[in-house]
């Protein structure tokens, strides 16, 4: 019903289209399409219209697989980040665990951040990089310390990427304080 509505409009007004819409096909499996259109038009009347459907299902299934990612990665009661591995540290993405983990105010604060920020040691940071650099990832755990100064022990865990972009940490934080 939408879809003929936004037909008609094309029709009788010249009105564009761009829609999403689920179908149901004959055999009875769900799919989701994609449909355009827009009026061609000869000297100011609209004549016919010109558009195409294209079949989107398996991009909203991976849409639908990125939202479950999402809302786990929040979820998560654990801290989990992506880390530029040079440049100081600077945070990629965070998870809202780690920003609360952190003290930071929002997840935009502690993005404007980077690690050297929450370090105690540079040389334990250090350490931590070239053991990553020769086993590809490492579980330690450190000191750091929070934006209100307080002191937050933590059992890390972080695998390296290396690219042509430079050396990217994932990496899982839980609060071991007692």
């Amino acid at each position: 019903e939408r879809l003929r509505t936004r037909f008609r409009d094309c029709l009788e007004n010249g009105e564009p289209y761009d829609k999403e819409l689920r179908l149901i096909t004959a055999d009875d499996e769900l799919r989701w399409v994609r449909t355009r259109g827009e009026a061609v038009r000869e000297n100011g009347e609209v004549v016919r219209l010109r558009g195409a459907i294209q079949d989107i299902t398996e991009h909203k299934r991976y849409e639908r697989e990125l939202e479950r990612y999402e809302s786990l990665w929040n979820k998560l009661p654990i801290g989990v980040c992506r880390i530029r591995a040079d440049n100081g540290g600077d945070f990629l993405r965070v998870n809202d665990h780690l920003v609360e983990m952190t003290g930071a105010g929002s997840e935009d604060e502690l993005l404007s951040l980077s690690t050297d920020d929450f370090w105690t040691d540079e040389k334990d940071r250090e350490e931590m990089l070239e053991l990553i650099k020769q086993n590809g990832w490492v579980t330690e755990e450190h000191r750091f310390r929070a934006l209100d100064g307080d002191y937050v022990w933590a059992r890390v865990t972080a695998i390296g990427h290396e690219t042509e972009e430079g050396m990217f940490l994932d990496a899982v934080v839980q609060d071991i304080t007692d």
